[in-house]
């Protein structure tokens, strides 16, 4: 057949390639056209992947050949971008020798009317495209040879069922995943991840089969065909990797942990070595189920720390007796070679140098002890460096004499370090979570994932730690888990695998025949792929995408970090997408076009949020500029002030608080926080300090007025500390919406814009209400208000108070006299006489401003002493302007409610919205300056309104004098009441029928008033000369 096909070619004009090849390698091509065959002289078919065998001195030949039906092409051949061209219906390749080592990408190109078929780069992983084990190898070295992604392009995500929590990593094996789940019942965004070992296609992600028996927090290791793998119940399970059956499983845990067997086998020929963590023994296991042997040091190890060897010896973490040590042994495990001992608990897993003959491991970090990075002599035992380091349970990597790890959340930067002496080369500070994923070195690239919410796959360039590209992972509004990724990467067939919890796994690949498919975006107005936006508060910024793929139409799906977007089909295709939150982001198009073709294009959008005019540190001389950009949320916030940590926990944020000043005690939750060590007291309101804010390393600062102005200055100033930024967001409120203002931005600041949006509407309508019954009262009818703190201090205009007191109904006296807070003096006290004193006070109800009024003589005739109305607040409520301004308002109202000013010889109205009732307005008029106390309120549905005769038909209030109220000193009063005509229509009769009755309460009775009631504009008016105490109202008398 093959012979046959060659000869029909032949007739047709096609070219031929023909390789001489040297050592053994795979060949990969993929003509994207159904019309296109392809042949091969070695397997005499149209294999696409095939071996070739040779021996030393010996080349082996072969021929590639296509033909496409009966049209003419100009056709273009490579290997390895070592380009042949011929013409004709048909072609063929023949090349000379080729000596170097490793894969070859042989692709023959074809153009018809613009189609550009695509090749996807294949390359040979050691072992036939495998990644066999915990970081690649037995050395554990994270070090993979071959081709891995330029690019964040992902290439699929696994199933629902593996959304589970995922610590182990994934392994790769014969064009299969391994990876296992544990505690996932009811985990993923939609609650479906069950508890398995999986085995996925490693090209599609589907799944090839799972075992429900089997599974834990173990990366699984693979020889021979066989699984091995600890499982959550204690034990050290095989499985035939075909089938996903149990082949063995026994218990090396008796008492298992939660964790079970977390440790990550090791495979050295045909012995099987795993870690029991509850009594730090090594076990040696034949394939067949067999224990060969084992070593216990006796005491508790970390629950992930696995095995690792070269040559004849194998290296663990032990713990004999409470000394945490590395061990070293003879693969027989008969004797100790040495211990080398540490002060804390062994992390990770060892790697191993062994041309240099050394071995590197982590130790944990506790305060007060030493703790780091150790690189140890393999033979000996001797220590030849270490460093401190803020460890993980992460390995690290080890790579052409490089060390790669990263930090935990106390340092959240990925290093580099020169393996042969300790010498860092270089640091990258731009991860913004744990680094508990071992990282893996592959193509000049290291590869990680970050342990937080939003978790985050990081590319770094290996030789200087530039960021190449990231995958960012945003959890849906509402959803209360995390996509947190502390799986190990593996690395294999170009392709990068990694488990995230409650997504499952996911794969990158690059693309790299994608030349028809040009991109395009709005911001850079150019292909660039990696660009940045910037964004402000309650501002959003739309971008347009664009792919064009030449001529030939395809079917486009647009997604946006993983979420499905859009779809359109044609030649071209658009999206335009508004930001409208901070983060990263990775917009993905791809396209299905004839005979499966793909295109697919990829942006990485790095979106910051802008903190500038919004921020009150611009109130400060020289900062008027002052201008701050986020692109991560903030996990390690200090709040200088108990307004601004009342604000961030109200809004959701108070899980990332991690320093107060020692006056902050609201919610309670804080000083329980506080008693727990979790979160850290740096000092006073206005006396914080500097070293205690350094120390715990924020990256959001949260300041207020009141605050030292030279600590801010400090904490700006980047010429003070060149290296680190501490952005600063302050707070100085004058009026109730500026704190609204505040609480929005603190909000979007800590993406938690759910929970502040919702607290803003509830603010903002309990504000709204009072503001309906107070807006309407004129300057002279409020009553006037005191508001001191000791020595008579307090607050004057343009302070939230000022605006507390008249959106409650009063007037604050001391308003007139200054701006920002001030003393008055006890004369201006006595001048402005104060019907009002509203008193700061403790929760067990101490106030010392009250004190002070009270033991003040000059003070004891002023309005508010004389009638005993000095009112405490506490402290907390009143003096803060943070989430709780409403019901400080509501509380200020409560002091004030129906305490009004009719001026000397005049008249005021008085509405009744301000108790609620809007219908109804008091008209007085009186012969002296009174403050007279009243309350309207419905009496409809109350026992007083139910022995109202049958005969009567209407609405009645309440009018009464509280505590000093006289209403002697009144000389007329005339009630409003609005009245509807659909009542009169109702019963049929006129305007005229209404009339206004009395509730006598000692007679029980009600009585018609002998008064006049004139209608108007569906409002009935009726005057009085005296009024008396008691309930009123507009009646429709029928049959009287």
């Amino acid at each position: 057949m093959g012979k046959s096909m060659m000869g029909e070619h032949s007739q047709m004009g096609q070219s031929r390639l023909t390789l001489s090849l040297f050592l053994f390698f795979f060949i990969f091509i993929t003509i994207s056209s159904a019309t296109c065959a392809q042949w091969n002289s070695e397997t005499e078919e149209a294999s696409k992947l095939f071996p070739v065998d040779f021996h030393i001195v010996e080349s082996e030949e072969v021929e590639f050949s296509v033909k496409t039906s009966d049209l003419s092409h100009n056709w273009s051949w490579s290997v390895n971008e070592e380009v042949k061209e011929s013409e004709g219906e048909s072609a063929d390749f023949n090349e000379g020798e080729i000596s170097r080592p490793g894969s070859r990408l042989v692709n023959a190109t074809k153009t018809v009317y613009g189609l550009l078929c695509d090749i996807f780069i294949v390359t040979e992983d050691e072992a036939e495209g495998s990644y066999p084990m915990l970081q690649y190898d037995a050395q554990r070295t994270g070090n993979v040879s071959g081709i891995a992604p330029e690019t964040g392009t992902l290439m699929w995500q696994s199933g629902e069922k593996t959304s589970g929590c995922i610590e182990a990593g994934p392994i790769v094996s014969d064009g299969k995943v391994y990876i296992s789940t544990w505690w996932s019942s009811g985990m993923g965004v939609e609650g479906n991840g069950i508890d398995a070992l999986y085995c996925l296609n490693d090209g599609t992600g589907e799944e090839i089969w799972n075992n429900t028996d089997v599974y834990g927090a173990s990366t699984a290791a693979i020889a021979n065909g066989k699984l091995f793998v600890g499982t959550h119940i204690g034990n050290i399970t095989c499985i035939d990797a075909a089938s996903g059956d149990i082949e063995w499983s026994k218990k090396i845990e008796e008492n298992p942990s939660w964790k079970g067997v977390a440790s990550s086998p090791l495979v050295v020929e045909d012995k099987v070595y795993v870690l029991s963590s509850s009594d730090g023994t090594l076990h040696a296991f034949s394939f067949d189920g067999a224990e060969l042997g084992n070593f216990s040091t006796g005491g508790e190890i970390f629950c992930y720390a696995s095995p690792s060897t070269y040559g004849d010896k194998i290296y663990f973490a032990g713990n004999k007796e409470g000394q945490h040590a590395l061990y070293c042994l003879d693969l027989n495990m008969s004797d100790e070679v040495w211990n080398f001992t540490t002060e804390t608990m062994l992390r990770g897993s060892p790697s191993i140098w062994g041309e240099e003959e050394m071995v590197f491991f982590t130790s944990e970090y506790i305060p007060m002890k030493e703790y780091g990075i150790y690189a140890v002599n393999m033979i000996t035992g001797e220590e030849i460096w270490n460093v401190t380091h803020y460890s993980t349970w992460a390995s690290p990597a080890l790579s052409n004499g490089k060390l790669y790890i990263g930090g935990s959340t106390v340092d959240t930067t990925f290093y580099c370090y020169d393996a042969l002496n300790g010498t860092l080369l270089w640091e990258n500070e731009e991860m913004g979570g744990s680094i508990s994923s071992s990282p893996v070195v592959a193509d000049g690239k290291v590869y990680f994932g970050t342990n937080e919410v939003d978790g985050t796959v990081y590319a770094l360039d290996a030789e200087n730690g530039s960021k190449l590209w990231n995958y960012t992972l945003h959890i849906p509004e509402g959803f209360g888990g995390g996509f947190n990724i502390a799986s190990p990467p593996a690395i294999s067939n170009s392709s990068l695998f990694i488990g995230v919890d409650n997504v499952g796994v996911l794969a990158f690949r690059d693309k790299i025949a994608g030349a028809s498919c040009a991109q395009w975006n709005s911001e850079t107005e150019d292909e660039s792929a990696d660009f940045y936006v910037d964004i402000h508060i309650d501002e959003s910024k739309e971008v347009e995408f664009s792919v064009n793929s030449s001529v030939l139409s395809h079917n486009w799906s647009w997604s946006v970090n993983g979420e499905e977007i859009e779809e359109s089909k044609g030649v071209n295709s658009n999206l335009s997408y508004t930001f409208e939150e901070y983060g990263i982001y990775n917009v993905c198009v791809v396209g299905v076009g004839v005979g499966e073709t793909t295109e697919r294009a990829c942006w990485n959008v790095t979106v910051s949020l802008v903190i500038g005019e919004e921020n009150d540190l611009r109130e400060l001389e020289g900062l008027e500029d002052y201008t701050f950009k986020i692109s991560k949320r903030p996990a390690r916030i200090v709040s200088l002030a108990p307004s601004c940590t009342e604000m961030l926990f109200a809004v959701g944020a108070g899980d990332s608080v991690v320093g107060v000043t020692e006056y902050c005690d609201y919610p309670s939750e804080v000083e329980a926080k506080k008693d727990k060590g979790e979160i850290v007291v740096i000092g006073g309101y206005s006396t914080p300090n500097i070293e205690r804010i350094m120390d715990l390393e924020p990256d959001l600062i949260v300041a207020a007025y009141g605050n030292p102005s030279d600590i801010l200055y400090w904490l700006v100033d980047d010429k003070t500390h060149p290296d680190i930024e501490y952005p600063v967001y302050a707070q100085n409120p004058e009026k109730i919406e500026a704190i609204f203002a505040h609480m929005n931005v603190l909000g979007t600041i800590t993406k938690s814009n759910e929970t502040a949006s919702s607290l803003l509407d509830d603010s903002k309508y309990k504000i709204a209400e009072i503001e309906e019954r107070t807006e309407m009262l004129e300057s002279e009818q409020r009553p006037r208000v005191f508001r001191p703190c000791p020595g008579f201090v307090t607050c004057g205009n343009n302070t939230f108070l000022n605006d507390v007191i008249w959106t409650a109904g009063g007037e604050n006296i001391a308003a007139k006299y200054f701006a920002g807070w001030g003393a008055l003096k006890i004369e201006d006290i006595i001048h402005e006489n104060p019907q009002v004193i509203l008193c700061p006070a403790t929760e067990e109800g101490e106030s010392l401003a009250y004190v002070q009024i009270i033991g003040e003589e000059r003070l004891k005739d002023v309005d508010a002493v004389r009638n005993n109305r000095i009112y405490l607040i506490i402290d907390g409520l009143i003096s803060r302007p943070g989430p709780r301004v409403a019901n400080a308002t509501e509380k200020v109202l409560e002091c004030l409610y129906g305490l009004f000013n009719v001026p000397i010889g005049g008249s005021t109205e008085i509405n009744g919205a301000y108790f609620g009732v809007p219908k109804v307005t008091l008209e007085l008029s009186a012969k002296e300056n009174i403050a007279l106390r009243l309350n309207i309120t419905e009496v409809n549905g109350s026992e007083m309104a139910n022995n109202v005769p049958e005969t009567v038909i209407g609405d009645f209030v309440r009018l009464e004098v509280n505590e000093s109220g006289d209403l002697e000193t009144i000389d007329s009063v005339v009630i409003n009441m609005g009245y509807d005509e659909v009542v009169l229509e109702e019963v049929g009769l006129e305007e005229t029928a209404i009339k206004i009755r009395y509730y006598n309460a000692s007679e029980e009775e009600w009585k018609l008033v002998k008064t006049d009631v004139s209608t108007e504009d569906n409002i009935a008016s009726a005057g009085f000369s005296c009024l008396n105490e008691g309930i009123y109202g507009l009646t429709i008398t029928k049959n009287e």
